[in-house]
């Protein structure tokens, strides 16, 4: 049975469901079809993103198409768009691990017991 991951974007009341078995090519037409279906719900036109995005209109139109890009290119698109928001599933607070937390805290029991005996010595 095929696992699914989920690509949504509340915002443009668009989700991808997307087989995990499925093939990468294939992954990046479904996110040139979202793209264009961003672009169409919003009135625009390949020239309008191009120029939005400073990017030419043959490049739209391929990824659009099916073809990769740069991830630059991407971002370049999505904030024309408007939609940058659809990467904040990428972006993640920065969380301290248990590890780290766990050095943090001996290094701060260590800086009072120093503090004690330089206390205590005077």
């Amino acid at each position: 049975m095929p696992q699914y991951t989920g690509f949504c974007s509340i915002t443009l009341h668009l989700c991808l469901m997307i087989k995990t078995d499925i093939t990468d090519p294939a992954i990046v037409r479904m996110l040139g079809n979202a793209i264009k279906q961003m672009r169409l719900r919003r009135n625009m036109s390949q020239d309008m993103i191009a120029e939005k995005s400073g990017l030419d209109r043959a490049t739209i139109s391929r990824i659009e198409n099916g073809s990769t890009v740069t991830v630059l290119t991407l971002v370049q698109i999505l904030r024309a768009l408007d939609q940058l928001a659809v990467l904040d599933a990428f972006v993640q607070e920065n969380e301290i691990s248990p590890l780290q937390e766990l050095k943090k805290q001996l290094k701060q029991k260590a800086r009072e017991r120093s503090r004690k005996k330089i206390i205590g010595k005077k």
